[in-house]
């Protein structure tokens, strides 16, 4: 498999998916689950709640924090300091394992 190599434009540069992960739904159940080399490095795969997915689908297409921001406002009844804040931490916790970067 490939790696897939998505341009995120943020205010700190362009982020880029750097590990081989493909996203599946398993009964019901949203998932990255790590593949080829990456296998090796993370012991399970990691599961993605409703606001997860949309996120993680819309960094696949590439689009940006603010354009992810303003579609999840428009999908969700949420404040937007809370939606922003979830768009953060999530994408925060994928830099951190090191799946997407600059």
């Amino acid at each position: 498999m490939m790696e897939r190599t998505v341009p995120i434009r943020s205010a700190v540069g362009e982020m880029k998916i750097q590990k081989q992960v493909i996203f599946r739904c398993v009964a019901g159940e949203s998932m990255l689950i790590p593949v080829g080399g990456t296998t090796g490095e993370y012991n399970g795969i990691f599961t993605l709640g409703g606001i997860g997915e949309d996120i993680w689908k819309m960094i696949e297409k590439g689009q940006e924090k603010e354009e992810i921001v303003t579609a999840l406002l428009e999908e969700y009844d949420a404040e937007e300091a809370t939606i922003r804040a979830d768009v953060e931490e999530f994408i925060g916790k994928l830099e951190s394992y090191g799946i997407i970067g600059h």
